[in-house]
């Protein structure tokens, strides 16, 4: 054996390593769930993320195919009949499909075809040859329609995407550059799958091929396609990796656009509408220029240093199903409890529609305050979603049979009064400086909330707890980030406009009221009918009956609208703010 023959066989081949990697089974660090290949948006068209119709270029074992596609406008003494399923070339010497020690009469009629000297290699070494037809359980498709003319490739795709992976497989090739009559040959063989026993993409794909008909870069098409349709996959909005942005409130939540031209540690917020946005974004030559120089987006956030994965404190499982079920029960009084605070705080802002915003020397306070309050509204309707999925997670405990000492589930739709799991007493306050610390503190992800519900995480992971209770422990676990993010947003905005001694331009000047004060006795009403609603609605889901329980949202929700527009006018034309309690 020469030397460049042992050269030759001890090369290594990279083939789909990185697929491999751990089996293919685990996420690997760093890599969202989207850049898996079965989590792309793609489709018969390159530049996406990739064209399906790769995995079928070598649906028939030992041949590489192509579609290819018609010509809109074919320029003189173009070729005529391209569209249809091109064989481009012989590929079978690592075909895990053929391997050389097969007993199956059509492994070894292929690899007697396929070989140099084989009748199929010598023949298609000459021309252009195309599929013709497929054949399988008897039934043949052909690749032309009725009257001779040639299928576009989208069609002879789908014939062929639509293959059994079971079975016998009969395949047409033809000359069609060649004189009649045209050479002619026919193939048996078996339909590839795309993957193979192991969960892995066949290894006859080689890496590379199944993105290789992308469009160079991917970014150029994205921004074509009106990119903000692509938001699974690609980054319309982010937040800029600039020095200190962690330290600093306002680079740490400010969405810019991902395209944007201006100087990568500039952080102007994202306009509005992609019109806004196309006037400062990189062109396609630029794009072309520059693409590699892109930053990678990793949770939302550009990475331009190593990627690290924040490491979670693993949370301590509760000692026994009565300690969780106490602790669930606390949360939900908590989550209810801190959705309030918020919603004190936001009727402590001022009306961004009142003439005195409108009037104020401060062109921009009537947006902001409009942000300010959604941003904050978002944030409780959030702690109310907590709040049932606490009550669900109860139930669905219940409906387990976990019921330590006699323990049934019941509705949790009280107030706590104070909050032992943060050690931190409950709190009505307008929205200054001060509270808006004590909300991010709150809300921190490393914080007293996340360290509870990292427990529940932990404890309900356990196998003898239903996997619906689990989950949404991991839902809430998730969002705490969000509402972080978001008043620390907040207070980036507000802190623009100063104030001091209890005066803020963007507060109403708002006094606590007693619950035994005539003007807030009908928001105070509403609030209990909100609650009788809201239990009521839990114990008819507890007991599956979705009639009822959607009977109950709707009344909520009414409810909830009337105690709004009660409550904004409580704090507007009285100054009054709903006393939820009595310290």
């Amino acid at each position: 054996m020469s030397d460049n023959e042992i050269s030759a066989r001890n090369k290594i081949f990279p083939r789909n390593l990185t697929a491999r990697s751990n089996s293919a089974l685990e996420r690997v660090v760093g890599n969202p769930a989207n850049t898996r290949l079965e989590s792309g948006v793609a489709n018969c068209f390159p530049g996406l993320e990739f064209d399906v119709r790769t995995l079928d270029n070598r649906f028939f074992p030992g041949l590489l195919f192509r579609f290819v596609t018609k010509p809109l406008y074919p320029e003189e003494g173009t070729i005529p009949n391209q569209q249809g399923v091109r064989l481009l070339y012989i590929d079978y010497l690592n075909d895990p499909m053929l391997p050389e020690t097969s007993e199956l009469s059509w492994v070894k009629k292929l690899l007697t075809d396929y070989d140099a000297n084989g009748k199929l290699a010598q023949a298609v070494s000459k021309g252009r040859w195309y599929l013709d037809w497929i054949e399988q359980d008897g039934k043949r498709l052909s690749m032309t329609d009725p009257q001779g003319n040639y299928y576009s490739c989208e069609i002879a795709w789908r014939f062929i995407r639509g293959l059994s992976p079971e079975g016998e497989l009969r395949i047409g090739l033809i000359r069609r550059d060649a004189l009649d009559p045209k050479p002619y040959y026919e193939l048996v063989g078996e339909r590839r799958r795309y993957v193979n026993a192991a969960g892995l993409y066949d290894l006859a794909y080689r890496p590379g091929e199944l993105t290789e008909s992308m469009c160079n870069p991917w970014s150029h098409d994205f921004r074509d396609c009106a990119c903000h349709y692509w938001a699974s996959n690609h980054p319309d909005v982010v937040i800029r990796d600039v020095p200190g942005s962690v330290e600093q409130a306002g680079a740490a939540t400010v969405y810019v656009d991902w395209l944007s031209v201006v100087d990568r540690t500039s952080t102007i917020p994202a306009a509005g509408t992609i019109a806004q946005n196309r006037l400062f974004q990189i062109d396609h030559y630029e794009i072309n220029q520059k693409w590699e120089k892109l930053p990678f987006v990793l949770e939302g956030r550009e990475i331009g240093r190593e990627y690290r994965p924040r490491q979670e404190e693993p949370g301590q499982p509760y000692g026994s199903d009565q300690e969780l079920i106490d602790e669930l029960s606390e949360l939900a009084r908590m989550e209810l409890t801190l959705a309030l605070e918020y919603l004190y705080a936001l009727l402590s802002l001022r009306d961004p529609k009142s003439a005195e915003v409108r009037n104020a020397k401060w062109p921009g306070l009537a947006a902001d305050l409009k942000v300010v309050r959604d941003f904050i509204l978002l944030v409780a309707v959030g702690e109310m979603a907590h709040l049932r999925w606490a009550n669900e997670m109860l139930w669905e405990l219940d409906r387990a049979n976990i019921r330590p000492n006699g323990w049934r589930y019941s509705p949790i739709v009280e107030l706590a009064k104070n909050y032992p799991t943060l050690r931190l007493e409950r709190r009505l306050e307008p929205l200054n400086p001060k509270t808006l610390d004590r909300f991010i503190d709150l809300e921190r992800p490393s914080g007293e909330i996340t360290r509870a519900y990292s427990r529940c995480v932990a404890t309900l992971r356990n196998t003898k707890y239903p996997v619906a209770a689990y989950e949404l422990a991991l839902r809430i676990d998730g969002e705490g980030t969000d509402h972080y993010e978001r008043f620390l947003g907040i207070k980036r905005i507000l802190q623009a406009y100063g104030g001091g001694s209890g005066s803020f331009p963007y507060l109403r000047k708002v006094i606590r009221g007693r619950r035994d004060q005539t003007e807030c006795e009908r928001a105070l009403e509403l609030f209990e009918e909100l609650r009788g609603h809201l239990g009521k609605a839990y114990a008819h889901a507890a007991e599956r009956n979705s009639k009822l329980e959607r009977s109950c949202i709707d009344a909520a929700r009414r409810t909830m609208l009337m105690f709004r527009d009660e409550a904004e006018d409580l704090a507007e034309v009285r100054g009054i703010g709903v006393p939820f309690w009595d310290d």
